[in-house]
This record gives C-alpha cells, structure tokens and sequence, in this order.
C-alpha cells in the first residue's frame, strides 16, 4: 500500500495564512487532500505540520491522519519530506502531497499510484504540458538516500545523485502545476 505524505508545515507568508486553512468549496484545502487521499486508499496518510499549527490541523483532520511535527519547518520542503518519510518506511512509495496542490485529480493520483507497480524504483513524477508538477511519488528504493539527505539540498538534488531514474508521466491534469503561494493565485484558481 502507497502511503501519502501531505506537506503543511509551510507558515504561508506570501499568502498571509497557513495553505492548510484556506478555503475549497465547504472544505478547506487540507481537508480537501485528506479526502482524496483516503478515497484513493492510499495508507499510512501522514500530515507533517508545525508545533504551533499542530493542534488546528490535528481538530480539521478528525484523528484520520498521522500527525508528524516538523519543529523547524524552515528548513524547506526536504525537512518536512524526511519528517514523514520516517512513518512510511515500510511501504513500497511515499506520494508527496503538497497542501498548496488541492486541485490535482483523482485520475491523475491513480495513475502515479499504478506506474509505481510498474517501475518499482522509479520515481513518479506528473508533467503537464511539459512541466512538472506534483505530488511526486518516491519509490522505496529511494528513501534511504532521501532521509540522509542534508536539508541545504532539494529533493529533486537528492534523487538526482542517488542514481534514481525519474520516470516523468504525462497527464491532461492542469492541477499539477496549479499551486497556490500568493492571494491572486486564489481568484485564478476558481
């Protein structure tokens, strides 16, 4: 079983709230990516979050989510990739889920989930129009270089050096690439 790491430890400064809270619907965007994570089946589901929003997301989440804490978030992403990879060691990939990329499809996670049990040691990458996007899906013949990684690098730096091929697949999914990190980005998601 795939599990899924949701990445909302980021305090959202360009946007000037936290991404998890924003509004989706009735919903919000965190909520939003729990929901598809769970109706995909993808397990364990880890939310990695800073200390100080870990008791907000912990009350959205109702407890169907493993609470991580990132307790120095501004390390950058890897930081927060690392934290939730230690909870999924035993599965067979980790799907990266950024909570900044609530409008990815289900379609488009089933085929990652899919290509896995295809090209197991392959990192799963979505393109869209030729630009790459997320959630990536880390194989587990990655990890290990992946939570040695010193967090000055990049996850993309990361798998680069440890010989990983990364399989890009083409998707008609938009939801890709849309991330939201400044208030306008709101009004051209809708």
């Amino acid at each position: 079983m795939v599990g899924a790491i949701i990445l909302a430890a980021g305090s959202g400064s360009r946007i000037g709230t936290p991404k998890y809270r924003l509004p989706l619907g009735t919903s919000t965007f965190l909520q939003t990516i729990v929901a598809q994570a769970t109706r995909l089946g993808l397990s364990p589901i880890v939310c990695v979050v800073s200390s100080a929003e870990r008791s907000l997301i912990a009350a959205q989440t109702g407890g169907s989510v493993r609470i991580v804490v990132n307790a120095k978030p501004e390390r950058g992403m890897l930081s927060s990739v690392i934290e939730g990879l230690r909870h999924l060691v035993e599965s067979p990939g980790a799907l990266v889920m950024p909570v900044d990329h609530p409008y990815v499809s289900d379609s488009t996670i089933s085929a990652l989930v899919r290509r896995i049990g295809v090209h197991p040691d392959h990192l799963i990458k979505p393109v869209f129009q030729g630009r790459g996007g997320h959630p990536v899906l880390i194989p587990a013949a990655a990890f290990h270089a992946v939570l040695e990684a010193d967090y000055s690098v990049s996850l993309r730096e990361v798998i680069a050096s440890s010989g990983i091929q990364v399989e890009r697949l083409e998707v008609e999914d938009e939801g890709v690439v849309r991330n939201i990190n400044l208030p306008g980005d709101l009004r051209t998601a809708e």
